[in-house]
C-alpha cells in the first residue's frame, strides 16, 4: 500500500467536500429551520501545520432529530457562532459555551443549557470521567444518552 501524505489526503478531501456543497447547504438550511437544535464544538489539534494563527481547529456539531451537521472552522468565537447559526431562531441545547449565550440575543434564539452540562458543573464529573468544574474543555464526547436526550428536546419544546 502506498503512502500518502497529509496534504494530499488534505487536498482530496478537500476537491470530495467541493461536491457535496449543495447537499450541505441544504442540510444546514434544513437544521436552521428547525424549532430545537443541539450544539457542540470540539478542539482538536492541527498535527504538523506550520505557520497558522491558531494551533486547533474546531468541529462546530449541530444536530437535530433527524440530521447532524460538522463544520470544521479556525476557531470559537462569536464570529465562528454566526456563521454557524445565522438565521436560526429557535432554541438551542448547549454546553454553557459563553458563545452561544452572547450571540443568542443578536441572532434572536434562545439559548438553554442542557441537562447533563449543567449537573456536570454543580455535581462534578461521574466516576472515571473528566469533564468537572475543574476539568472545563477536556471533557469526553459521547453519544448522548436516549433517554436524557428526549427529556431535552421535550423541556425545550415547552419553553
Amino acid at each position: 500500500m502506498p503512502d500518502v501524505d497529509s496534504h494530499t489526503l488534505r487536498d482530496h478531501l478537500q476537491v470530495l467536500s467541493s461536491c457535496f456543497s449543495v447537499a450541505i447547504k441544504l442540510l444546514h438550511q434544513h437544521l436552521l429551520n428547525k424549532d430545537v437544535l443541539r450544539a457542540d464544538e470540539t478542539r482538536s489539534p492541527l498535527l504538523g501545520v506550520a505557520d497558522r494563527p491558531t494551533i486547533n481547529w474546531f468541529d462546530w456539531v449541530l444536530f437535530g432529530e433527524d440530521a447532524v451537521l460538522h463544520s470544521i472552522l479556525d476557531s470559537r468565537s462569536n464570529e465562528a457562532v454566526n456563521r454557524i447559526l445565522t438565521h436560526f431562531k429557535g432554541t438551542l441545547l448547549t454546553d454553557r459555551f459563553a458563545a452561544y449565550e452572547s450571540r443568542a440575543k443578536a441572532l434572536h434564539f434562545k439559548n438553554a443549557n442542557d441537562w447533563a452540562h449543567a449537573r456536570r458543573h454543580v455535581q462534578g464529573p461521574r466516576d472515571g470521567a473528566r469533564g468537572g468544574p475543574r476539568d472545563r474543555g477536556r471533557h469526553r464526547k459521547a453519544v448522548p444518552d436516549r433517554a436524557r436526550d428526549r427529556e431535552c428536546w421535550r423541556t425545550a419544546r415547552k419553553r
